[in-house]
């Protein structure tokens, strides 16, 4: 008799039947086989679709066990079973449109029964292969094209698109500080950081917080996916700039003047001119994409210098003008200086690129005033660039601006924002994932999403693996802890449509 049995992954399967001969008419998958009569085994064998087996003597009972779930037909009986499947061509096709979401995925999983496939892109070149298919190993089809494959094995899809990645629902809380070899690896998160001084990376969140190094004074953390470690080995550190985001390279100033490059958590450079120039009190640093330029307290104006020039400061702001640069960026893609800037009841965003001698004032960076756009700027203030969208928050409020149109969206009661890939927008607000395409004018919610962020700010970056974060609410310990989330690749709008046509046996 023809029976259909569905097999379960790693689950016996029995057929109670008397005969000696077996043919796997049809199967996704090998399936393990041992066929016994009264206990004792007559044939124990591996089979695939199409394989046919007449036993030396009768048996009747046959014990099946595949690796995965897959239906099978199989003919059991006293009598053999005289059919082959056509070969001429397909004996059922599919048709549909799989969505492509960036970068590579799996279109299509092995299936024992597929004789071909055929794939067409109306918009994208792509390339296609098996594991490891990338633009540079895959094979190429260009859009518009049509390629049939002639195979049954799982098949991936490359679009040189990059995904947009969100943080999955699970995470894990880092505990401990690292303190490295003769660093101080105390307790961290008791105090909230000093928000002007954190700063974020392509890889890593940097946190300055009070209390975590071996003076008890303001110690760097370096937040990545291997976890919480201390940058700095002495010192009071007054600022953290970013050089270069996506090399994960940082420049750190201490109060004494002296300044260290990290990269990727290493320090690569160091600059000691400055502890040259008293008062040791150094605050704010800037990166003009060549040279740091830094602020130090206690003179008769608010004088910035260079470290190879610590006589002539490269320019000024007078005391009597109320005006205080707070923070810096260095926004690679327009090889632009930007400042948050403050004076009594203002607030500003300032194009500081060039400055030189006694500083009045500064262009506006956007073309136009945006203070009022800020929430308060005394809960960590962070800039985001990417080759599309400069964006801002601070204080739960913040913006996005797209540099094509110039257009500025006003956002409120947010806790994350940044720009990913594609021109899309990431948000956290509520505790939840939000994506938006029309430059933070409206925002959709993430399908399935499950994650909560609670109610503080998130300090945090999208790393290669994991969201890195570093959340302002405290945990049940009382403390404030990184927590490194996985993430995965957005499924709210796809980049591309395939169509497949799929032939089966």
């Amino acid at each position: 008799m023809l029976l259909k049995k569905i097999l379960e992954p790693n689950f016996i399967t029995e057929i109670n039947a008397f005969g000696q001969f077996i043919k796997l008419v049809n199967c996704e998958n090998q399936v393990k086989l041992r066929a016994t009569r009264d206990g004792n085994t007559v044939i124990e064998t591996e089979i695939r679709s199409g394989f046919e087996l007449q036993t030396a003597e009768s048996f009747d009972l046959l014990v099946l066990l595949s690796d995965v779930e897959q239906t099978i037909d199989i003919w059991v009986s006293k009598h053999s079973l005289k059919y082959d499947a056509p070969t001429g061509g397909s004996n059922r096709a599919l048709s549909y449109m799989a969505e492509h979401y960036g970068g590579t995925q799996q279109v299509l999983p092995f299936e024992a029964s597929r004789m071909a496939v055929t794939l067409f892109s109306d918009t994208h070149d792509f390339w296609y292969g098996g594991k490891g298919c990338t633009p540079e190993t895959g094979i190429p089809v260009r859009a518009g094209i049509e390629k049939k494959i002639n195979s049954s094995s799982e098949i991936y899809v490359s679009i040189n698109e990059p995904p947009l990645y969100i943080s999955g629902s699970t995470y894990t809380t880092v505990n401990a500080l690292d303190g490295n070899e003769g660093r101080y690896g105390g307790d961290y998160g008791a105090e909230k950081p000093d928000y002007w001084a954190c700063t974020s990376t392509a890889h890593a969140v940097y946190v300055v917080e009070r209390h975590i190094n071996q003076y008890d004074q303001y110690g760097a953390m370096r937040v990545s996916e291997q976890g919480v470690n201390l940058l700095n080995i002495t010192g009071n550190i007054a600022d953290v700039v970013v050089v270069d985001y996506d090399k994960d390279r940082v420049a750190a100033l201490y109060e004494n003047g002296l300044i260290m490059v990290y990269e990727m958590g290493q320090k690569v450079a160091q600059y000691d001119t400055l502890k040259a120039k008293v008062p040791l009190n150094w605050a704010k640093l800037m990166y003009d994409g060549t040279r740091f330029i830094a602020f130090q307290r206690g003179e008769s104006a608010a004088n910035w210098y260079t470290p190879s020039d610590i006589n002539t400061p490269v320019f000024s702001i007078p005391y009597n003008l109320n005006l205080t640069v707070k923070k810096t960026f260095y926004d690679k893609h327009r090889q632009r200086v930007y400042a948050i800037c403050s004076s009594p009841g203002n607030d500003y965003f300032y194009d500081l690129t060039g400055a030189s001698g006694v500083c009045e004032t500064f262009p506006h960076a956007l073309g136009r005033p945006i203070g009022d756009v800020f929430g308060s700027l005394i809960v960590y203030p962070d800039v985001r660039f990417s080759s599309t969208h400069i964006t801002a928050i601070a204080g739960g409020a913040g913006f996005v601006f797209n540099r094509e149109s110039t257009a500025i969206t006003e956002l409120v009661d947010v806790q994350f924002v940044a720009a990913q890939s594609r021109g899309a927008v990431y948000a956290i607000k509520n505790g939840t994932q939000l994506i938006s395409e029309d430059d933070g004018v409206t925002f959709m919610p993430i399908p399935s999403d499950s994650t909560d962020f609670g109610g503080g700010t998130v300090l945090g970056t999208f790393s290669s693996n994991q969201f890195i974060t570093y959340p302002l609410t405290k945990n049940t310990d009382d403390r404030y802890r990184a927590r490194l989330y996985d993430t995965e690749v957005s499924q709210a709008s796809p980049v591309s449509r395939l169509r497949v046509f799929k032939e089966m046996k």
